[in-house]
């Protein structure tokens, strides 16, 4: 199997993220309530049905999805006010 790389200058290997409310979890050299996330790597594998080659994508990403609310007024486009 042909092997390409891409040189990857940037890349996020772990992040520290607060969450409001949660138990008062003490974690050493962090303030109580963050949390440490790591990032996670998945290996995705193609192959082809008539010549059977393969292809292999390393996907390596920081698992977090954002989360927003959105309020009645901003909805229809007041802005709340």
């Amino acid at each position: 199997m042909q092997q390409f790389s891409t040189p990857v200058v940037n890349q996020l290997k772990s992040c520290i993220v607060e969450i409001l409310g949660s138990d008062p979890v003490k974690i050493p050299h962090l303030p109580v309530g963050h949390f440490p996330i790591p990032s996670d790597t998945t290996d995705i594998t193609f192959e082809h049905s008539a010549s059977c080659k393969c292809c292999v994508i390393k996907r390596k990403q920081v698992p977090i999805e954002p989360g927003f609310a959105i309020t009645h007024r901003a909805n229809y486009g007041n802005g709340g006010s």
